[in-house]
């Protein structure tokens, strides 16, 4: 039932060049090999096949936490699926050099390990399936060129030529196998674009649960969807103060034209290089302007690309481990060819390297009829500043608006046919929404009283972690706000009323603080991973140690709490009936109850004196009692029937007292 010499070598070769480990699949099979050079074998019994198979569930979790962690979600699915036949090599190893030509099935099921469960000792030939393993995990790239094909077909060929049907003719054999091989090389040029499109809807799936990153190019905002937002508690980034105050919002992409409710950022998409100073870790954005803030930055990001998120008017970026930085004329800025987590200072002053206003920066776009209404409601004085202007708009906002993050058909106004936009509905009726119907707002009005503003996507910083006084970003801390242009600089406009975290906070289900704590582990096991942090194990320690703890605990007193428990009277051993413990019972009660030290002998001759007529009897009583209590043959039905005359005898000449 095993593979012949050779085969399981050069399958796990094979897997080795096609995986880009050679020297790997070459050295594990050239092990399995050795098995068929030396005749001795381990007799290995069935509870040590199911700890070679809890061993590979253990590697098989481990390493799906570990690549889940540590690389981005496609990668990681990729390389989890590589390393299967290494995740499998322990049981492939006791299969191989054991003694048995099969593994029980119940080495791979703790429910078919079980006393009494039917099927467990059906034979697997883990040899093939393991074979099996190493060949379609070979496929796992994008290298499936016609030598992918053509070893697949060998290897094939030769496991099946192992096992053919005797019957059949060997030539009879190859050109049936050349025909479904031909056939299989013709089939797969036809399926590639099947495979391509079940390969993309694989990967949105997978990419729904990773890091959601903005898009340089456009934001979709989630104006006029129906329903509550869905917040997520993962952390993607952490900010300390290395010198001045911590920002309010870290920025992330800056935006001109609101399209429906789309902001787009059209002259924005092109990207030049930022200059790399000697040190090859220092980038600066506007040379030689002064810094008046320093905030230390740990983010998550994309180790192709990925945008990082900056303070408003930072000038120069150092300790930052990239190939490659890029900023486009709103000071976007994306880096190329990074660890799994980036550490870097942005250094920050009054002015940005943000580009002057452009025409965009005062388009109201299909707007105009709801912001003139608004404009007319707030009527600012013409001749105020611009900076009495922006208050008078922060402070119709805080008195007239509230903020939610939840929609409803009918108060959007959908249900109905009158035409309207989710944003012309949210200024002139419902008067609620949340961050980004303000800021969209809010950078219209600003427009609208002859002040050039954009529309800005980053976080906000709200979450002090107090154990390392470092400020936690979480995805739940998205957030969206204005810019505008005031005495030659951009400014932070934020209208989104006061408070806003708290109103979140009551949406969040009751397990939210499990799920915040799980964030906050994996993403220190980035910080351990990437950054030689080992806080990772302190906060790993309560998860780790309370499962052990209480594993141990059912194993040391598990098994004994359950023999406790158990009633005597349902463990029915042989000669419980006996009629001589009524007896027994009735001797003790006249203080005749034999003592713990004393022999048989030793009882009845202290007895006998006082208990004359029981002590003539009891010999035979004790003869036939202990047969019948521990004779493995038992005792017959006279001498049943004469123990219990004897007994009966004893009981009525001698009748019990106090």
């Amino acid at each position: 039932m095993k593979p012949p010499p050779l085969l399981m070598g050069c399958a796990l070769l094979f897997w080795g060049w096609r995986t880009g480990m050679l020297w790997v699949g070459a050295i594990a099979g050239s092990l399995l090999e050795l098995s068929n050079a030396v005749r001795n074998r381990w007799e290995f019994t069935d509870q040590e096949y199911n700890r070679l198979w809890d061993i590979c569930t253990v590697l098989f979790l481990g390493a799906a936490a570990y690549l889940r962690l540590s690389e981005e979600i496609t990668s990681a699915a990729y390389k989890f699926f590589q390393w299967m036949p290494l995740i499998y090599y322990p049981m492939a190893l006791g299969h191989f050099f054991g003694a048995s030509p099969a593994i029980p099935l119940k080495a791979f099921s703790w429910f078919l390990r079980r006393k009494g469960a039917e099927g467990g000792e059906t034979a697997v030939a883990f040899g093939w399936i393991y074979f099996v393993v190493c060949l379609v995990t070979a496929g796992a790239t994008n290298m499936r060129d016609v030598w992918f094909f053509a070893g697949t077909a060998v290897l094939t060929g030769w496991a099946l030529w192992s096992i053919r049907p005797r019957r059949i003719p060997n030539w009879g054999w190859c050109a049936l196998f050349a025909a479904v091989a031909g056939s299989g090389c013709y089939g797969q040029s036809r399926v590639q674009d099947l495979q391509g499109y079940i390969e993309n809807k694989a990967s949105e799936f997978f990419v729904r649960f990773a890091h959601r990153e903005f898009d340089p190019g456009q934001s979709r905002t989630g104006m006029g969807k129906i329903g509550a937002l869905k917040q997520s508690s993962a952390i993607v980034m952490k900010l300390k103060a290395e010198a001045g105050p911590i920002p309010e919002r870290i920025r992330q992409c800056t935006y001109t034209y609101l399209d429906g409710t789309i902001w787009h950022a059209s002259p924005g998409r092109t990207f030049e290089d930022v200059p790399i100073e000697p040190d090859i870790t220092t980038w600066t954005l506007l040379p030689d302007a002064p810094h008046t803030a320093a905030v230390r930055i740990i983010q998550r990001v994309n180790r192709q690309s990925a945008l990082l998120s900056v303070p408003l008017g930072t000038v120069q970026l150092k300790e930052l481990n990239a190939t490659a930085l890029q900023t486009n004329i709103f000071q976007v800025l994306r880096a190329r060819g990074n660890p799994g987590l980036v550490n870097f200072i942005a250094y920050s002053g009054d002015h940005s390297a943000d580009c002057p206003p452009l025409e965009q920066d005062f388009d109201l776009g299909d707007e105009e009829q709801a912001i003139l209404a608004i404009a007319r409601e707030i009527n600012i004085d013409p001749s105020a500043s611009f900076k009495k202007r922006i208050a008078a708009i922060s402070r119709f906002f805080q008195q007239n608006f509230r903020y939610t993050t939840y929609q409803s058909a009918r108060k959007l106004g959908l249900l109905g046919l009158r035409p309207s936009t989710p944003l012309s509905d949210f200024l002139l009726k419902t008067r609620a929404g949340h961050c980004e119907y303000f800021a969209s707002a809010t950078v219209l009005l600003l427009r609208h009283f002859n002040i050039a503003a954009r529309y800005a996507t980053g976080y906000a910083v709200q979450e002090l972690s107090r154990e390392d006084d470092t400020y936690v970003i979480r995805e739940r801390h998205g957030h969206a706000w204005a810019l505008a242009y005031v005495d030659n600089k951009w400014i932070e406009v934020d209208t989104t009323p006061a408070g806003w975290e708290t109103a979140e906070q009551k949406e969040f289900p009751f397990y939210e603080g499990l799920k915040d704590e799980w964030s906050r582990l994996a993403f220190s096991f980035l910080e351990w991973r990437w950054l030689g942090d080992w806080g990772f194990f302190r906060l790993a320690a309560p998860w780790l140690a309370v499962p052990m703890m209480l594993f141990l605990a059912w194993r040391i007193f598990g098994r004994r709490m359950s023999q406790q428990i158990t009633p005597r009277e349902a463990q029915n051993w042989p000669g419980e009936d006996s009629e001589f413990y009524v007896l027994e019972r009735r001797l003790a009660k006249r203080g005749c109850a034999r003592l713990n030290h004393e022999t048989t002998g030793e009882w009845l001759s202290r007895i006998a004196p006082e208990n004359p007529t029981v002590a003539a009897s009891l010999g035979a009583i004790l003869r036939l009692h202990y047969k019948y209590r521990f004779d493995p043959d038992g005792i017959a039905s006279g001498e049943r029937r004469e123990l219990r005359e004897l007994v009966q005898a004893c009981l009525s000449n001698e009748p019990a007292r106090g």
